[in-house]
């Protein structure tokens, strides 16, 4: 016999434990590891911004095609900005396997989160995930999905326009 309201238990089951952050809220404090395999909390990133600049993390795997085709395009528009922006990348796999993807775009700096717990805490559930923040750890914004509608908004917050 098939449980009729089983779907509706797992829809309260989920919404019950996914925190989900938006603009204005105070992003939680998460540790990340560098790709030297330092542990940074996300304050101490956030320090190295400028008080008017923005930081954009951005969750990424290596396995992400939409992010295959983001990921420079993001970069020229960070180029175009007057703005003191600073662009963290956060890889879902571990520094061996994400080298020569990040040398591939001239990233010679990132993070990794290998155990999700960053993904966790910041509500990352797809990727590309990109969330733009202020040195008081404020969100501006949070896109998810690769599309053009984004990149401008993004665009747009970072002066790159």
């Amino acid at each position: 016999m098939r449980c009729k309201n089983c779907h509706v238990v797992g829809i309260v089951f989920v919404l019950m434990f996914v925190v989900a952050i938006a603009s204005g809220e105070v992003a939680p404090e998460t540790a990340l590891y560098d790709n030297h395999g330092k542990r940074y909390v996300l304050s101490q990133l956030l320090q190295k911004v400028q008080p008017q600049g923005i930081a954009i993390l951005y969750f990424t795997s290596i396995h992400c095609k939409p992010c295959e085709k983001e990921i420079p395009e993001l970069l020229q528009r960070i180029k175009k900005s007057p703005k003191n922006v600073l662009c963290y990348f956060v890889y879902a796999e571990g520094i061996e396997e994400v080298n020569a993807q990040a040398t591939q775009y001239g990233i010679t700096y990132y993070f990794t989160d290998v155990l999700g717990t960053t993904r966790t805490s910041m509500d990352v559930v797809r990727f590309p995930t990109i969330i733009l923040l202020r040195q008081n750890r404020e969100i501006i914004g949070k896109f998810t999905g690769y599309n053009k509608k984004n990149l401008e908004q993004i665009a747009k917050l970072i002066g790159a326009q």
